[in-house]
């Protein structure tokens, strides 16, 4: 299921808009429960494919390219069909989507780490794909919040990957505040030793 998730996501990254302007855009969808801000404007993307039998995902994706056509952002969502047992169901969600993103590509894994957001794991990883001798960075954030996976990626050529510009756009990532919650930001942080056994 996370490999089909993820391989979507790659296939969508290959044909991603040109629709750049020169101010970050704040993208709010409705019932997304969470904002992100992006460099370029995106076009959204709804699809959906049979996770297992009579178990259809549904992956609502917003991505875009700059105009020099050199990176590509996108951030996606989509609800895991089975329910969430415990922390140790949770990390296997989490390593199939950091496994299932090197699948599609053929990268390699150079760096990987758990981190938690408001209370929720998730996953920050990059991955390096030889394309044809032409090296591609490949960083990207998963969350997972509830049911809700969310994910958020920047492709880029290695050589002109922007690592202050990729961090602004995951960094601005925040999950709607519920009602008599904190307004306060939590910068994700990486989760607590204990945790990362579990």
């Amino acid at each position: 299921m996370i490999f089909g998730f993820l391989l979507l996501t790659c296939v969508c990254l290959q044909d991603a808009p040109t629709v750049g302007q020169n101010d970050w855009v704040s993208v709010k969808p409705e019932n997304a429960g969470a904002e992100v801000r992006m460099p370029v404007k995106p076009v959204h993307r709804e699809r959906s494919f049979e996770a297992v039998r009579d178990q259809t995902v549904t992956v609502n994706m917003y991505s875009g390219t700059t105009p020099d056509k050199k990176k590509s952002f996108v951030f996606a969502y989509h609800d895991v069909f089975e329910k969430i047992r415990d922390k140790k169901h949770e990390k296997l969600i989490l390593d199939g989507a950091v496994e299932g993103a090197k699948g599609p590509y053929i990268g390699d894994l150079v760096s990987d780490q758990e981190i938690m957001k408001d209370l929720n794991r998730g996953r920050d990883f990059t991955i390096i794909v030889n394309q044809n001798g032409n090296l591609v960075k490949i960083k990207q954030r998963v969350l997972l919040v509830g049911q809700r996976l969310y994910q958020l990626n920047v492709v880029c050529a290695k050589e002109d990957f922007d690592e202050s510009e990729a961090n602004k756009f995951l960094d601005s990532f925040e999950l709607d505040k519920k009602p008599g919650k904190s307004k306060a930001k939590v910068k994700s942080t990486p989760a607590p030793k204990a945790d990362r056994d579990n």
